[in-house]
């Protein structure tokens, strides 16, 4: 089994959800219906290519990035990396906190109790400014 989902057919066209937690879950429920969805459980025993310094195909593509984190400590671990790796706008959602969206163009970060609405409204934050100037 591969370490995360196949990279869907046509690269751009799907949101990367990274992260294994109840969160992300819901997240995925809610994108699925409108977007396509590709998702990714974050650094584990090695496998993962930002761990291992290489490119990752299934980050590279995508066409947005919504990255959970434990906590604020997590900020400096290859999930870090996955986040800053490609020029994909990303949101950042900090498990367990509770604080409105907060970002612009290309990055924003929220609290994970905000719930799959805040996390969307975040991920629109950081999505339509950077599709607009494509």
């Amino acid at each position: 089994m591969a370490f995360f989902d196949e990279v869907p057919n046509e690269p751009g066209e799907y949101v990367l959800i990274v992260g294994s937690h109840d969160a992300a879950d819901a997240l995925h429920n809610v994108l699925e219906s409108v977007t396509p969805v590709a998702r990714c459980p974050g650094a584990r025993n090695g496998e993962c290519p930002a761990v291992l310094l290489k490119p990752c195909p299934l980050r590279d593509s995508a066409r947005a990035k919504v990255i959970f984190f434990a906590g604020e400590h997590e900020f400096f671990t290859p999930r870090w990396d996955c986040m800053t790796g490609c020029s994909s706008p990303s949101v950042a959602v900090i498990e367990g906190m509770d604080f409105p969206s907060r970002g612009s163009e290309g990055f924003a970060v929220v609290g994970s109790e905000r719930g799959p609405i805040g996390i969307l409204e975040a991920l629109s934050t950081v999505f339509e400014p950077h599709t607009a100037s494509s």
